[in-house]
Order: structure tokens, then C-alpha cells, then sequence
């Protein structure tokens, strides 16, 4: 890892007392962009990142830079570096942009939920290839393994429903 001039600092402030009784409410998680706990966000922030750091060679000109000292440094190779900090911040940006917008904010992610929506959506295709409506068998068979339901549990009960 290079060398950062960005510095860490933590402040616990009172809001009312620092700033008044007139403060912005803080968002709550579900209405912020990036969440972290759904991994197929992280994924997919994590591969936009990676392709956009590819794309503009980030690793190749940091460790270009990093070839000499930062104390060994001149005025021409801090404007490199913060060129280089601005294309990652860039970057980061993008990447979060690309995953965040994806899914639904309104109701935090988690794979016990989605697991119901498939199998709700499963029954939805079930009746109606149970009506003779046409229902493709990759949908059919994708939903159901989605949704975690064995077809053996139904061959016995809904013959017809799973060939």
C-alpha cells in the first residue's frame, strides 16, 4: 500500500450543541447508496472498481510512483500522486454509482427474503402452467432452484406440474 496524505480523524459532537437545534436528519442505511451487507452489491462494486483501476492503470503509475521516496519526492511528483488519488476517488465514485442503483432501497436485502420472493414467484408460475398456460421450463426450472423447492416433494402430489 502507498503512502496517503489523506489523514484519519474522529469527532463525536453533540449535533444540536455544534451546530444548533436546526440539523439535517441523518439518511437511514436503507436509503443510503453503497450497503455493504448485501454481497451482491459488494460484488458488483468490487468488479466495476477493479475494471475501472484496470482501465486506467492505477497499479502501474502507483508503483511507478512508489520507485522512490515520498520524502525524495519534488513538486512534479505530488501533482502525479494527487492526479493518481483523484482517477481512484473517480473510480470509487463510479463503482458505487453502478452498484447502488441496482435494487430496491425500500427494504433491507437478506437471503431468507429473497429465497420467499422466488418461491412466491414460483407458485405464481406453478398455477399457471397448472392451467395449461405456457410457462418456459428454464424460467420454471431457474425459479424453482432459486426458491430451494425439491421437485420430489411434488412429482407424488401435482402430476404433470414438474416434467
Amino acid at each position: 500500500m502507498f503512502q496517503c496524505n489523506h489523514r484519519p480523524c474522529y469527532v463525536d459532537l453533540d449535533a444540536s450543541e455544534a451546530f444548533g437545534s436546526k440539523t439535517a436528519p441523518i439518511s437511514p442505511p436503507c436509503q443510503r447508496k453503497l450497503q455493504l451487507h448485501d454481497p451482491r452489491i459488494v460484488e458488483e462494486y468490487l468488479a466495476t472498481l477493479n475494471k475501472q483501476l484496470q482501465l486506467h492503470n492505477i497499479l502501474e503509475k502507483v508503483t511507478a510512483l512508489q520507485s522512490c521516496a515520498p520524502a525524495d519526492w519534488g513538486d512534479q511528483e505530488f501533482i502525479q500522486y494527487e492526479k493518481k488519488d483523484k482517477l481512484v476517488m473517480e473510480s470509487m465514485l463510479y463503482a458505487e454509482r453502478a452498484a447502488g442503483s441496482r435494487y430496491t432501497k425500500t427494504y433491507e436485502w437478506s437471503p431468507v427474503l429473497l429465497q420467499a420472493v422466488y418461491a412466491e414467484r414460483f407458485w405464481r408460475l406453478a398455477i399457471k402452467r397448472y392451467k395449461g398456460r405456457f410457462v418456459s421450463d428454464n424460467l420454471f426450472t431457474r425459479t424453482r432452484d432459486l426458491a430451494g423447492i425439491l421437485t420430489s416433494f411434488f412429482n407424488s402430489s401435482l402430476p404433470g406440474l414438474f416434467q
